[in-house]
């Protein structure tokens, strides 16, 4: 057996098999952009747009937007919720191909006189604003309290104490 009969062994891998290697890295990433165009991204602009139309239709007929009917159109419950006394902020989200991105969107509601809650703002991948004016309730009705399961507001430092007052002192 000559040199130039047996097989060479080296430390380099095969050209072809660095091709392969190069080739199902590249399809992978394809692949990725093809999720995120068709639907991760897809799925949060086209759940906006039916909000958006719902949310037009509802103001034609002088109505409000509730919670349920936003859950419903989206077709899923809020990955994440915040609750800060009067309004609460629905956050709906979907995956990127990417780890470490998320398409979101928010909804931000009211607590309304008759103890729902209802559509105040909404948006996408952006942080909410807080609501510039106060609850809509008729005139004279007072604030009401939170529904079942949703905490008091906190207490701040504006808040005037309660209980009995000690005697004022006349200087």
């Amino acid at each position: 057996m000559t040199d130039s009969d047996r097989p060479r062994v080296s430390g380099k891998p095969s050209p072809l098999i660095v091709r392969l290697l190069l080739f199902a890295a590249l399809a992978l990433l394809v692949a990725a952009a093809g999720y995120e165009y068709l639907f991760a991204r897809a799925q949060s602009g086209e759940a906006l747009t039916r909000l958006q139309q719902l949310d037009q239709k509802k103001t034609d007929i002088a109505e409000p937007l509730y919670d349920e009917e936003v859950r419903e159109l989206i077709g899923f419950e809020p990955e994440r919720k915040t609750i800060d006394h009067l309004t609460v902020v629905d956050y709906y989200r979907w995956q990127s191909a990417i780890p470490t991105k998320q398409y979101y969107v928010w909804v931000l509601y009211r607590l309304t006189y008759d103890n729902r809650w209802q559509c105040d703002a909404y948006g996408a991948n952006t942080e909410p604003e807080a609501p510039q004016h106060a609850p809509n309730l008729p005139d004279g009705a007072p604030t009401p309290a939170p529904p079942p399961g949703v905490p008091k507001s906190l207490p701040d430092d504006s808040t005037p104490p309660t209980g009995p007052q000690p005697p004022k002192q006349d200087s």
